[in-house]
């Protein structure tokens, strides 16, 4: 088990897909990030941006569902063409559908998103 954490400005005890913002780096999900400092940047954003107080969400993380087969998952080592193409697909896509069919999309955000940081984040639509 890992611990995950996800920076918002209220605490979220049972996750909604459905708040989720469109077009994001790897599509509609619920972000997480294994570095703390990171997600914490998350949420002093939002609270900059949208008001309200930075909060720390942490859950734990059974990640050897990543390699069990059991969900579509999608990794990437590092900043690819691959890694590109995926993210400009999800930034433009401008239908309701999702751009991809994964359950989890693991791998580095943007420079500008990951605001500094070098560890990589996870997107969920589980």
């Amino acid at each position: 088990m890992i611990q995950l954490y996800h920076g918002s400005t209220v605490y979220i005890e049972r996750i909604d897909l459905q708040k989720s913002r469109p077009n994001k780096d790897f599509g509609r999900g619920f972000y997480l990030s294994a570095d703390r400092q990171q997600a914490w940047r998350m949420g002093e954003f939002k609270a900059l941006t949208e008001g309200g107080a930075p909060v720390m969400n942490t859950y734990l993380f059974d990640e050897t569902v990543l390699i069990s087969g059991e969900l579509r998952v999608l990794t990437f080592e590092g900043y690819t063409r691959e890694w590109a193409e995926f993210i400009f697909l999800n930034r433009n896509n401008r239908s309701t559908k999702p751009a991809h069919d994964y359950d989890i999309v693991y791998g580095f955000p943007t420079p500008t998103q990951a605001s500094s940081s070098s560890r990589p984040a996870m997107s969920s639509r589980i």
